[in-house]
């Protein structure tokens, strides 16, 4: 069921911002992005990930056709309708344009997801340095805890898993968020990941 829930949430998240958010405001957010993956990165791994963003979106909405067929369905082929009196709504010029702007936004958005996936896979590379010491310093602690009979927290084990599943779902939004992502984001998120880890890690039942 929350499973279902966060889906539709994430439905209601991307209609939102295909439907209100200004294309000026994505141009915005990627640049900054792309100045804050600078200063992390450096140039030279920035201009890669640009890069392969790029190449991804070429493959993904371009040369798959998607994004041809997006334009006819919502742009081009409304406009077969003019001459058509009961469509006159739409023969308005800045209804185009409306929807122009809109598929524009859409497809700057979609540029801009893909950068935020490169730079979520380097901070999760880079945060394993982290991620398995805390996974084994956890494990180690239950054992300890396990040897000297030593009572596990339930209550502590639970809180950890509902708050381990909510972070896992967390980057799935923030790829569509109508702000600036940096890789601090990420490493903060990278961070609490590591906390619910660690005290599911050492807070395991100990009939396990």
């Amino acid at each position: 069921m929350i499973w279902y829930f966060l889906f539709c949430l994430l439905l209601i998240e991307f209609a939102g911002l295909v439907l209100f958010l200004p294309k000026s405001v994505v141009i915005e957010i990627i640049n900054t992005e792309r100045m804050a993956s600078a200063r992390w990165f450096g140039d030279t791994k920035t201009i890669e990930m640009i890069e392969a963003s790029k190449a991804n979106y070429e493959y993904l909405f371009v040369e798959s056709g998607f994004k041809e067929a997006v334009y006819d369905t919502f742009y081009t082929d409304q406009r077969l309708e003019r001459g058509n009196k009961a469509l006159d709504w739409v023969n308005d010029e800045e209804f185009f344009a409306t929807v122009n702007e809109r598929l524009e936004a859409l497809f700057y958005l979609l540029q801009a997801m893909l950068f935020r996936f490169d730079m979520f896979l380097i901070c999760m590379t880079l945060s394993l340095l982290i991620l398995i010491p805390t996974v084994i310093d956890g494990l180690c602690r239950w054992q300890i805890a396990r040897s000297s009979d030593q009572n596990a927290s339930i209550n502590v084990y639970n809180v950890s898993e509902r708050m381990f599943y909510l972070l896992l779902a967390l980057p799935i939004y923030a790829f569509f968020m109508p702000v600036p992502i940096t890789p601090v984001a990420f490493t903060l998120w990278m961070g609490m990941l590591c906390i619910a880890i660690y005290c599911m890690a050492s807070n395991l039942q100990h009939r396990i």
